[in-house]
């Protein structure tokens, strides 16, 4: 008994400490904000993060287009499709790539002596340009319902069509996500 009080003693100073430590960085963030420079910064770093966040969401997203796909792909198998196999291998290749490329992308820092500096409006350039890979995403999610749903009613005369098409948009996806720093930096 006097054991799990102490634990349950624990966990609650865990708690209340970990409330005060947030608690003091609300406080420090405020002060911090009167010294000069530091709003700049952390409207930078706010950017930064929310580009960060929508960039994770698009990996997720194309992380279920690609439990989609293996779902179309063993529909494929099943029904002996043979002609779509070897697409269907390069798409699932390019749907890992793209998404780990996204993922993976950078932040928009710059160091300090680099020659091209990077600010508010190109993050926000930055942001705007991954906001429109989601909706590029959202069209290649929505191809992959209409050739899942193809299949589950027995139609697999398109099939070869709709795979190379499939991989056709997530080739334009990678492409134009390639094209990211320079529409970032208005090159």
């Amino acid at each position: 008994m006097f054991r799990k009080k102490d634990k349950e003693k624990t966990t609650a100073e865990k708690i209340r400490g970990e409330v005060k430590k947030q608690s003091t960085r609300n406080l420090m963030e405020k002060i911090a904000y009167w010294i000069p420079g530091y709003h700049g910064y952390k409207a930078k770093e706010i950017r930064r993060e929310a580009d960060k966040v929508l960039r994770t969401y698009v990996y997720k997203q194309l992380r279920d287009c690609k439990g989609d796909l293996n779902l179309v792909q063993e529909m494929l198998v099943d029904y002996d499709v043979q002609n779509t196999w070897e697409q269907m291998d390069r798409l699932m290749a390019l749907i890992d790539r793209v998404a780990e490329r996204i993922n993976h992308a950078d932040y928009g820092y710059s160091g300090f002596f680099d020659s091209t500096k990077i600010r508010e409006p190109e993050l926000d350039r930055m942001y705007e340009f991954d906001a429109t890979i989601l909706d590029d995403v959202e069209t290649f999610q929505n191809e992959i319902k209409e050739l899942k749903d193809e299949l589950e009613s027995g139609n697999f005369d398109n099939s070869y069509q709709r795979v190379f098409s499939l991989r056709r948009t997530l080739d334009d996806i990678d492409k134009k996500f390639g094209d990211r720093r320079s529409y970032m930096l208005k090159f």
